[in-house]
């Protein structure tokens, strides 16, 4: 389907393109001329590599084994001769030759062991036996990552990071998640949590001061009827301080004890103040 708009596109517009992974050290770069300064930018591509770098490194890892045996010969081993004479020696690994060759050894065929279990995830190929992996001969190891890798090598060069970090990535966004529903879950928990029953029957001793007085408490006090000022205060404090307490029951439900204490004590003072003011008949 033609895009009609292909001559006016967006700002955010993506074309798939991204910048050759080597970077400055892209073999086909592109050339911008700016203010008569010359600059070399990597080359685009729908891939990791470009073309030119890509073919580079197809053409590294086909050199690799001939390489390989290269610095294989710089150990100089000693071969026994079949019919030569029998020549002991000690039982203990011989230090070789040349510890820079055998140092590079170690290092290619390490590097080619973990592109090869890379490649092996990412291709859904059978799992490389690590304990067996270590028992193979030097080139047997070379033999079967260089196979391997040149059979997948698009899959290595588009692989852009390691295969345990994805996972561990993974896993930590999965148990943020987890963590912040449940942490979202017990506050919303906490704050519709009711108190608890006792605190809500001693709370019905308020409504029956306002019956006996026939209208609200703070109607009452305003009225000034013998109800002390003292008394309006306390009882105004214990309801500022249910309220609080109410909207916030899960994360304060040890001030509900002292919190009906003091309600009780207030309506009995007032309940005196009412007993003392009442006119008396006779």
């Amino acid at each position: 389907m033609p895009h009609d708009w292909i001559h006016s596109a967006p700002d955010d517009f993506d074309d798939g393109l991204n910048e050759c992974a080597r970077a400055g050290r892209c073999s086909d770069p592109r050339i911008e001329s700016a203010g008569g300064k010359t600059t070399r930018l990597p080359a685009l591509t729908p891939r990791a590599f470009c073309d030119a770098d890509r073919g580079a490194i197809a053409k590294a890892l086909d050199d690799l084994p001939m390489l390989f045996v290269r610095v294989h010969m710089e150990l100089g081993g000693i071969r026994a001769v079949a019919g030569g004479p029998v020549v002991s020696t000690s039982k203990s690994a011989p230090v070789p030759l040349s510890l820079a060759a055998d140092e590079l050894i170690r290092l290619i065929l390490s590097t080619l062991t973990s592109w090869e279990e890379r490649i092996r995830t990412v291709a859904r190929l059978a799992a490389l036996d690590t304990e067996t992996s270590r028992r193979r001969r030097d080139g047997a190891i070379l033999t079967q990552a260089h196979r391997i890798l040149a059979a997948h090598l698009d899959a290595l060069l588009t692989r852009s990071e390691n295969v345990r970090a994805t996972e561990m990535r993974r896993l930590r966004d999965e148990h943020a998640a987890q963590v912040h529903k449940a942490v979202t879950a017990a506050r919303t928990q906490a704050d519709t949590r009711a108190l608890p029953s006792d605190v809500r029957k001693r709370l019905d001793l308020l409504g029956k001061l306002e019956a006996a007085l026939g209208c609200r408490l703070d109607e009452y006090a305003w009225r000034g009827d013998n109800l002390t000022t003292l008394a309006s205060a306390e009882l105004a404090d214990a309801l500022r301080d249910f309220v609080h307490d109410h909207t916030t029951a899960g994360r304060r439900l040890e001030y509900a004890d002292t919190l009906s204490q003091r309600l009780q004590s207030t309506a009995e003072y007032v309940l005196r103040t009412l007993a003392d003011t009442q006119p008396s008949t006779s």
